[in-house]
């Protein structure tokens, strides 16, 4: 798995965290904890901030179902998941490697992780928060 740096991350990543008790959960990130990075967790109590070190963190693969819950759809052979909304447009294609290709006007990126995609359309200005599932 891929080790995060903290100059990836910005406030609302998604992101995974190694909790103390419940083992790794995912988390949204908010700003610098005392231990390095604050998290709330999306299924213990979205609503209490924890602090974490970089070294609790891990990114998300982007997958099907993450990409389903924010509204991309899969073609009718099933070998990529199409997403158009105004202004973006991006193929995920599902053989090989799980990644995704965002295409908007003056952007191109290709995202393997959910942090990146969302890094992806902010640079892009598409007012999209990504939700997960």
């Amino acid at each position: 798995m891929a080790t995060l740096k903290i100059s990836e991350l910005s406030v609302g990543d998604w992101v995974e965290i190694d909790h103390e008790d419940y083992g790794w959960q995912v988390a949204q990130i908010n700003v610098c904890g005392d231990l390095g990075i604050g998290a709330y967790f999306k299924d213990i109590d979205p609503e209490e901030e924890y602090d974490c070190t970089l070294s609790q963190a891990r990114p998300i693969p982007i997958t099907p179902e993450i990409l389903e819950a924010n509204g991309w759809r899969r073609n009718e052979e099933d070998e990529y998941m199409e997403y158009y909304g105004d202004p973006t447009s991006g193929i995920a294609h599902t053989k090989g490697t799980y990644h995704y290709r965002l295409e908007v006007p003056d952007v191109s990126a290709v995202c393997y992780f959910v942090h990146q995609l969302q890094h992806a359309l902010r640079l892009a200005g598409v007012n999209k928060e990504i939700v997960m599932p």
